[in-house]
């Protein structure tokens, strides 16, 4: 049995795996599911909202009576400046000059909302953004968002199930931690890789749903509060640091550690075919690719004043071996580039970024003072910060439970229980 701790002001009561409910006790509820708000269309020029059964529709605030909308409806919605426009799907104006709505279904459990033709759980907010442009919101409780966000985020598989019950308590976390994020733009998470890919309905699975259900409410927590659970596909071998991947501050949870049981030992995530990896460029692809990347990424100016490229050089590397210093150079420009930007510069044939910044060796071939061809050695796909998806599926067909996964990744955690209600 875990021992309790104290947790925030964001829970009334803690259960314990495997015990009671400590407000239960003391006569009190048990604490309801989190809310959270999806930016699953933000910043767009149209939308087009609807529902699987009958729906409701009004404008947020302002005290009128909503409109109930036949099934089968579709509304498009575009803005100009802070305002909305509305058209049905026989293309009559429905009014404007909101600046927010919001759209539901008529009975809670009678359809479940549209938006682009994707199914959702929850309800929809939609608000001009600015700039003729205008954002929408799945507004949802934080299960039913996780049954979008696991099977995108890890896939299923019997002989993984442990690891996508780890990973159903990183995202649980993560999405705790990271409540109101985006607050200034009108919502908490963004849908893709940002923060966590959410497919709502279509991306549903009932594996993905019984991994949460056996961890209902569980969350990792440190010193009390719902660590940064920051997870990605395939570490290479090694975990990074948030500090040398992207110079945040250092998490006492997130430490770079082998991702193996002992010094010698094959990784547990060995067997992703991103384990190891090569990529190839001609020098003046890459040159190329340089001159945008580093404009974009930097901010740097006059590309076109730079002169050739000289010379691409893996100068420096961190505690887990992640690029810290690659040198760049022009004839008549320099650059020094280090952490997670690398994937951002020096990207892919394809325009992709690189898979990993854990950079093993970068060759270069050279003639007449300019670079003719570069060849990168590489381990890993992602970040490397906090736990390993193909660890995790490592570690799960080796026999570790879901709960021993999430030690191995995150230092120093305590498992608690926050509610136990599964969504009806």
């Amino acid at each position: 049995m875990l021992r309790p701790r104290t947790l925030p002001c964001w829970i009334a009561a803690v259960v314990l795996l495997g015990g009671i409910a400590p407000a239960a006790v003391a006569g009190r509820s048990e604490p309801r599911i989190p809310i959270v708000r999806i930016g699953v269309a933000p910043e767009v020029v149209s939308a087009s909202i609807g529902c699987s059964g009958s729906w409701i529709a009004g404008v947020l605030g302002r005290g009128v009576e909503p409109e109930e909308i036949p099934t089968g409806s579709i509304w498009t919605l575009t803005a100009e400046g802070d305002r909305l426009q509305v058209r049905d799907h026989l293309g009559r104006s429905r009014g404007g000059g909101a600046d927010t709505l919001f759209f539901a279904p008529a009975r809670s459990q009678a359809g479940r909302v549209e938006l682009d033709g994707r199914m959702y759980r929850g309800e929809f907010i939609a608000f001009a953004a600015g700039g003729d442009r205008l954002s929408v919101v799945n507004v949802l409780d934080l299960e039913s968002y996780l049954r979008g966000v696991l099977p995108a985020e890890i896939g299923g598989g019997k002989d993984r199930f442990e690891a996508i019950k780890a990973q159903a308590v990183a995202a649980r976390s993560y999405t705790l931690a990271y409540l109101n994020r985006w607050k200034s733009r009108g919502f908490d998470l963004l849908a893709t890789v940002s923060d966590q890919v959410y497919l709502g309905m279509a991306g549903e699975r009932p594996d993905a749903d019984r991994a949460l259900k056996e961890t209902c409410g569980i969350v990792a927590l440190h010193d009390g509060w719902p660590i940064e659970a920051f997870y990605s596909s395939t570490c290479g071998g090694m975990t990074a640091t948030p500090d040398e991947v992207w110079g945040r501050p250092a998490r006492p949870y997130l430490r770079a550690r082998r991702d193996s049981p002992g010094r010698g030992d094959a990784a547990f995530c060995e067997a992703s075919p991103y384990h190891r990896w090569e990529e190839q460029w001609k020098g003046s692809e890459l040159e190329k690719i340089l001159r945008s990347s580093l404009v974009s990424v930097l901010g740097a100016k006059g590309p076109d004043r730079w002169g050739r490229l000289k010379s691409i050089r893996l100068e420096r590397q961190s505690k887990s071996l992640r690029a810290a210093e690659v040198s760049i150079d022009f004839e008549h420009k320099s650059f020094s580039v280090g952490g997670d930007r690398i994937r951002w510069i020096l990207r892919r044939p394809g325009g992709d970024p690189l898979r990993s910044a854990l950079l093993l060796k970068v060759q270069q071939q050279r003639k007449g003072g300019r670079v003719t061809a570069v060849k990168v050695s590489g381990a890993g796909y992602g970040h490397g910060v906090g736990l390993c998806q193909m660890g995790a599926i490592g570690m799960a067909k080796a026999g570790h439970d879901y709960a021993r996964i999430l030690r191995f990744y995150y230092h120093d955690i305590r498992l608690m229980r926050a509610y136990t209600r599964w969504p009806d």
